[in-house]
């Protein structure tokens, strides 16, 4: 029997498909996104922002000052990463940002105002999900 937290109220999202049983207790329950955050509140579990989006090709320039703010070690290693690969997770025609990120670190870091950053701190300060693509 396969266990899946997905709530009742992602009734888009249908889990890992596989030929045994599969159970969603979440639905079973009811309880939606409201639901998860009270009972874990009350359980004075805190669930810390998520590091393993650090690499991800869909972030807007915030998300990436966010990272190496919080996480340098994360954006350190993507750096390393695309030194080692040669290509950069950002595309060099998508802004007029630098794509690399050793180059967008220093432009963060020079105090270069980013677009929409207050509205995101905003969001992450209600606990609300900065991911426009996966919204974990």
């Amino acid at each position: 029997m396969l266990y899946v937290g997905l709530r009742a109220d992602e009734e888009e999202r249908r889990g890992i498909f596989w030929s045994g049983e599969t159970v969603f207790p979440l639905r079973e329950w009811g309880w939606d996104q409201a639901d998860v955050w009270s009972y874990l509140s009350r359980c004075k579990i805190q669930i810390p922002r998520r590091t393993d989006c650090g690499r991800c090709y869909h972030q807007r320039l915030i998300e990436w000052k966010v990272l190496d703010e919080l996480h340098p070690d994360v954006f350190e290693a993507a750096i390393a990463q695309e030194a080692e690969t040669g290509h950069t997770f950002r595309s060099a025609k998508r802004d007029t940002w630098p794509a690399a990120l050793v180059d967008l670190r220093a432009e963060l870091r020079s105090g270069r105002p980013v677009r929409g950053e207050t509205a995101y701190r905003e969001r992450l300060d209600r606990g609300e999900s900065s991911c426009r693509v996966c919204s974990l």
